[in-house]
C-alpha cells in the first residue's frame, strides 16, 4: 500500500536530480564569489 512502481518514481528523481545540481551550481558560484573577493583583498593589502 502506498508502494510506487520504480517507473513512476523516476520523473520525481530526475526533478530531484535537476534541483540537487542547480543548487550546486548557485553554492559553488557563491563560493568562487567570495574566494575571489578575497584573493582581491589580499592583493590589496
Amino acid at each position: 500500500m502506498g508502494r510506487f512502481a520504480p517507473h513512476q518514481n523516476v520523473p520525481v528523481l530526475a526533478a530531484l536530480a535537476v534541483a540537487i545540481d542547480e543548487r550546486c551550481d548557485r553554492q559553488s558560484e557563491e563560493i568562487h564569489d567570495k574566494l575571489t573577493l578575497q584573493s582581491y583583498r589580499a592583493r590589496d593589502f
